[in-house]
């Protein structure tokens, strides 16, 4: 089995979840899915002269949006 690289955000949601005890932390698939989304909002961000830190605000709803809700499960 191919091991998958994860970017910063994959990391963070990947943590998020195993502290949650949700197994979506296993599916590396769907955490590069989220994590380059994330990603790419980020890089727009910036490049619509966002702060730094405003782009990451951003990306982490990009990245978070929806995981957490009944619906998400």
């Amino acid at each position: 089995m191919e091991k998958l690289k994860l970017n910063y955000f994959s990391l963070y949601l990947k943590r998020q979840l195993i502290e949650e005890g949700d197994p979506r932390w296993k599916d590396n698939a769907w955490l590069n899915e989220r994590g380059d989304a994330a990603a790419a909002a980020f890089e727009a961000s910036r490049h619509q002269r966002l702060t730094v830190e405003e782009a990451k605000e951003v990306a982490y709803q990009v990245l978070l949006d929806g995981v957490f809700s009944e619906e998400g499960r």
